[in-house]
């Protein structure tokens, strides 16, 4: 197949970039002269893409998970990290785990835990788990569960 018929092809295809990857291309594009079809139609198509990403009118199609390192699973990973996924906003920051864990399970407590995302949820019942509020069939199945995650990782 040769490179004039990909050119001249109307099937589409959805790559995952960056926002830096699609500004970049736009600015390539912007450079040609003169402009040609396929540059205008590149920038008259990712130009209002990039607007609605930088107005957060349109969210990630995927994000890739990074490798956890011996610190993530070994449950020291920085706290700021785990607080900026978190949906509410903290009137006072924890600033170490176990004042993070408290928060959670308080979280839990007062929104309820079908109201709490997922981080939120695994640090409440971490505080659970240390401070001895889990039944003991509860703290069998978290034990399993941390350690599965555990092999996995």
């Amino acid at each position: 197949m040769s490179n004039s018929h990909l050119i001249q092809s109307k099937t589409k295809y959805r790559p995952s970039l960056t926002v830096g990857e699609i500004q970049h291309i736009i600015n390539l594009a912007k450079k040609e002269v003169p402009l040609s079809d396929l540059s205008i139609q590149l920038i008259s198509t990712l130009a209002p893409f990039l607007t609605k990403i930088q107005y957060q009118t349109i969210s990630e199609a995927y994000t890739t998970k990074p490798k956890l390192s011996i610190e993530d699973k070994l449950g020291m990973a920085d706290i700021g990290n785990v607080l900026a996924s978190t949906d509410s906003l903290l009137t006072s920051t924890p600033t170490n785990k176990e004042q993070y864990w408290l928060w959670c399970y308080e979280e839990t407590q007062s929104k309820g835990i079908e109201n709490c995302p997922l981080d939120v949820i695994q640090g409440a019942n971490e505080y659970r788990y240390l401070n001895n509020l889990m039944t003991p069939e509860e703290m069998i199945e978290y034990e399993k569960n941390c350690f599965m995650k555990d092999i996995e990782n």
